[in-house]
């Protein structure tokens, strides 16, 4: 892993004593990398949540899929942010003003739509 990735080398966050800061598995992106999730929109006709943020991995993307699902129960909600993309994706994983909204959000719409 390589930039300034606090989650991942911050001992009092994602940081864990069998993590090496200077290697991980390569392999593991391939399918990350060259997945293609356009072809499944256009079938997706449940409910559909997203949360996400500018400074999230790919913003536009995360758009261009959610306007393409035809679900009339569906749901885009977009964090506030100011960190450059991917940072505040990392705040998802375990800062609580995140979690706590992404919670919050899933909650509502678990509430509304599997009731």
């Amino acid at each position: 892993m390589f930039g300034e990735f606090d989650y991942y080398l911050n001992p009092e966050r994602g940081a864990i004593p069998q993590w090496n800061a200077d290697q991980f598995a390569v392999a593991t992106w391939e399918d990350w990398l060259t997945l293609d999730p356009f072809p499944s929109a256009s079938k997706l006709n449940k409910p559909l949540l997203m949360v996400h943020s500018n400074g999230c991995v790919l913003p536009d993307y995360t758009k261009k899929y959610f306007e393409s699902v035809p679900s009339r129960h569906k749901e885009l909600v977009w964090g506030d942010i100011d960190l450059p993309s991917p940072m505040h994706q990392f705040s998802f994983y375990d800062q609580e003003q995140e979690v706590g909204m992404a919670v919050k959000k899933t909650g509502a719409f678990f509430k509304k739509y599997l009731q």
